[in-house]
C-alpha cells in the first residue's frame, strides 16, 4: 500500500464532528498541562500557480520517501459550523502568545532547517518524488552576510514509467552535491521576497491583520486562497514572531472554507494539528500543521483530491518539515557562484 494514501476519509459528516471536537480539546488541554511552550521558528515553501518560490526557505516533504504512514484522524471539515473551526483556532492563538522566541544572540546564526519532497512530473505519464534539503543561516543583525545550503537528495517514489525521466534529470554526476551561497542581508539573487521587513510591519491584532492580507495577497484563484497561501508563506520564513503567529491564527479563523484536522504525521513523527483549507477549482487540499497546545508550526503540506495523472488521490503530493536552532558558527565553504536569478 502507498504509505502516502489516507486511510481514512478526509471529511468525515456531520455527525462526527460534535465527537471529534471534545477528542481535540482534550488532547489540547493534555498537552497544555504537559509542555511549557517554546517556540521554535521554521522555513518557507512553494507550490506551482499559487506559491512564489522563496529561495532562503523551502517547503514540502513527502512522508513516502522516510516510510511515514499518514492517517486522518479526528477531522473537522468544512461540514462544520464555522463557530467550531473558530474556536480550535483560537485556542491555538492563544497558546502561541504564550510561546517563547528563540533568541539569536550578537554573532550568533538562527540555523533553519528544511527538508522539501514534490512531486516532479513528466507529462501525465510519469512522476517522482523528489527530495531536496536546504539550511538557512540568519545573522542577529539581518543586514550581516546570510549562508543558505542547498542540495538534491536521492529520488523517492516513483509512479507510472518514471525511470527514463529520472535519469535524465540525474544524469548529472554532480547533481546530487551540496552547495553553499553567501549574501549580505539574506539577497541570495533577487529570488526571495523581503519577507523579513514586511514581518516586521505587519499588523499585531488580527482584524487589521486579515484585511491587510486581503489587500496584499495575491497570486491565487481567489482572495481568500491567497490569504491563506500568504500566511502559510510567512510562517515557513522562520522569522514569524509569536505575537504576529498568534493574530495569524486568529485571522485564519474567519477565512471562508478553513477546517481542522488533528492527528496528522509529520516526517518526524511530530503529530499536531492541521489548519486546513481547499479552494474549489483546486485539485488538492492545502494544510499548515502546528502543535496544538503551542502553537508551534511543525511542517506544511497538500493533499490530492483527484488523480493527477499517474498519482493516486488521496496522496500526500507536498510535504515540508522545518526544524530551527541557534548556532555560533557559519559552515566553512567552500561557497558557490549565485545562480542567475529568473
Amino acid at each position: 500500500m502507498n504509505p502516502l494514501t489516507i486511510e481514512s476519509e478526509l471529511l468525515p459528516g456531520d455527525s462526527d464532528f460534535d465527537r471529534m471536537k471534545s477528542q481535540l480539546f482534550e488532547r489540547i488541554e493534555d498537552t497544555e498541562r504537559l509542555r511549557t511552550p517554546h517556540l521554535v521558528p521554521v522555513t518557507r515553501r512553494r507550490t506551482p500557480a499559487r506559491r512564489r518560490k522563496v529561495w532562503v526557505s523551502i517547503t514540502v516533504v513527502a512522508a513516502v520517501a522516510l516510510g511515514v504512514t499518514v492517517i486522518a484522524t479526528n477531522v473537522v471539515g468544512p461540514h462544520a459550523a464555522s463557530a467550531e473551526a473558530a474556536e480550535v483556532l483560537h485556542r491555538a492563538a492563544s497558546a502561541t502568545i504564550k510561546s517563547v522566541d528563540l533568541t539569536v544572540g550578537t554573532g550568533q546564526f538562527l540555523k533553519i532547517s528544511t527538508t522539501e519532497v514534490a512531486l516532479s512530473f513528466s507529462g501525465q505519464e510519469a512522476a517522482y518524488e523528489q527530495p531536496q534539503a536546504i539550511t538557512v543561516y540568519m545573522p542577529s543583525d539581518k543586514n550581516d552576510r546570510w549562508v543558505r545550503g542547498h542540495q538534491w537528495l536521492a529520488p523517492g517514489k516513483a509512479y507510472g514509467n518514471a525511470k527514463d525521466f529520472i535519469d535524465q534529470v540525474w544524469k548529472d554526476p554532480h547533481h546530487g552535491d551540496l552547495h553553499l551561497y553567501q549574501a549580505a542581508g539574506g539577497d541570495f539573487g533577487g529570488k526571495s521576497p523581503n519577507y523579513s521587513t514586511e514581518i516586521a510591519t505587519m499588523p499585531r491584532e488580527s482584524g487589521p491583520l486579515l484585511t491587510y492580507l486581503y489587500q496584499h495577497a495575491e497570486g491565487s484563484a481567489s482572495k481568500d486562497e491567497a490569504a491563506f497561501t500568504h500566511v502559510q508563506n510567512l510562517l515557513t520564513t522562520g522569522l514569524v514572531p509569536a505575537d504576529l503567529r498568534s493574530a495569524m491564527y486568529d485571522a485564519l479563523a474567519e477565512i471562508p472554507g478553513v477546517y481542522l484536522a488533528d492527528g496528522q504525521a509529520n516526517l518526524d513523527g511530530k503529530r499536531g494539528v492541521a489548519i486546513s483549507r481547499k479552494e474549489s477549482s483546486r485539485p488538492f487540499a492545502q494544510q499548515i500543521i502546528i502543535d496544538p497546545g503551542t502553537g508551534l508550526l511543525i511542517g506544511v503540506r497538500e493533499l490530492s483530491t483527484q488523480q493527477w495523472g499517474p498519482v493516486p488521490a488521496g496522496s500526500i503530493v507536498d510535504w515540508t518539515a522545518v526544524e530551527a536552532s541557534v548556532v555560533d558558527k557559519l559552515p566553512a565553504g567552500p561557497y558557490s557562484a549565485m545562480p542567475q536569478a529568473g
